[in-house]
């Protein structure tokens, strides 16, 4: 394998990054002229860490854009998800390039210029170096580029190229994409809707109005007449198996209980019809309704997000998105994400591409989400069947 050691002035050094726990990591760099020059001699494989609108208006020539949802990228960095699954992952979505040479030729990963400051008093693991460190981890060459996209640019301008309708889409789930991951505290077997230590207080007080009449919120919520009677709800949806339905036997509100638990096996899809009747019911009649598990994080959300793409035709993404600046802390389980993938393709919100012959005998659709499987695509295990 070549080496990009000492190739060029300047030679490699190593940015001193901040993990979980106050670990201090050494992530191997490269300068700017180092990377020029092997470009020119070399055969790399050039990964742009960045957003998709940044790797589109410009990038080193040849890189290959990636990106990851923030729950993989999380247990990418907690060991709980392998590298080679992740680059399994990314070659399905168009990153075939990757999984052919990253184990065969250097890797070079670049991000924003100011991402990996070495010189910040608290520098966060970005999706750019906890990638650097899997790939060494793994026995590939992997070097960090200091300075960063805006300092290769205006030194060599000639190296960078702007996106054109035939480039390749940056690979990895865009609309769930993080480019910079938050130490936080992994509590063995909790639920990926568990009130984390970053929860926004007002998500811990007050329903979120996604829409007129249509409220998404917590097990708190749920019990507070207070809050329930200012924002005129009388549906509720309580999408958990065993908390109570607090105010049920006043008959002041009409209850739709969903028996779900927030775990991989659990087919919550199959209650998207019901719910979605429910919340129509409630905004027609011109109340509001309130959709709550125990933390307002994954099992609502998924409801939510199912509504807004059964109602105002968003695709995941939109729907997504939509939700997430009205209430940032969101985090659906990997499993409900795939259910809301099936039901886009169900409402053909999105393009599908089908290589059958014969509609009557098509295959491609199969719901595969929806049928509980052995292992946990949370858990990272076989998580490439799930992907």
């Amino acid at each position: 394998m070549p080496s990009l050691d000492g190739e060029a002035a300047g030679g490699c050094s190593n940015m001193n990054m901040s993990g979980g726990g106050g670990v201090v990591v050494s992530v191997p760099a490269v300068d700017a002229g180092t990377l020029c020059d092997a470009l020119r001699h070399s055969e790399l494989l050039v990964l742009d860490c960045r957003g998709n609108e940044d790797y589109s208006s410009g990038h080193i020539r040849g890189a290959v854009g990636v990106g990851l949802p923030s729950l993989m990228l999380r247990r990418l960095a907690s060991g709980k998800l392998s590298l080679p699954q992740v680059v399994r992952h990314l070659a399905d979505d168009g990153g075939d390039r990757l999984a052919r040479l990253y184990q065969c030729v250097p890797i070079v990963l670049y991000d924003h210029a100011h991402a990996y400051n070495p010189h910040s008093p608290t520098p966060t693991p970005s999706l750019m170096t906890i990638l650097c460190r899997k790939f060494n981890q793994e026995g590939s060459q992997a070097h960090c580029l200091a300075g960063g996209f805006e300092e290769f640019r205006s030194r060599f301008p000639e190296w960078c190229e702007s996106a054109v309708p035939s480039d390749p889409p940056i690979v990895g789930l865009k609309s769930l994409r993080i480019t910079c991951l938050e130490a936080e505290e992994e509590v063995e077997g909790a639920c990926d809707s568990s009130l984390g230590r970053d929860t926004p207080l007002d998500d811990l007080g007050f329903p979120v109005e996604i829409l007129p009449h249509l409220y998404l919120g917590n097990a708190k919520n749920s019990g507070d007449r207070d809050a329930l009677n200012r924002h005129k709800i009388r549906y509720i949806i309580n999408v958990t198996p065993n908390l109570p339905n607090v105010f049920e036997e006043c008959g002041s509100y009409k209850y739709m209980q969903i028996p779900i638990a927030d775990h991989w096996s659990q087919n919550l899809a199959s209650f998207f019809p019901k719910a979605i009747q429910f919340i129509e019911e409630a905004r027609e009649a011109g109340v509001g309704v309130l959709v709550h598990c125990l933390a307002g994080i994954s099992r609502s959300v998924t409801i939510t997000v199912a509504y807004l793409m059964y109602k105002k035709k968003l695709n995941l993404e939109e729907a997504y998105e939509y939700v997430r600046v009205k209430k940032a802390n969101i985090a659906p389980n990997f499993n409900f994400m795939g259910q809301l993938q099936d039901f886009q393709q169900q409402l053909n919100l999105s393009p599908h591409k089908c290589q059958c012959v014969s509609s009557s005998e098509c295959r491609c659709r199969h719901l595969h989400f929806l049928t509980p499987a052995r292992t946990s695509p949370d858990s990272g295990i076989e998580f490439d069947r799930f992907s």
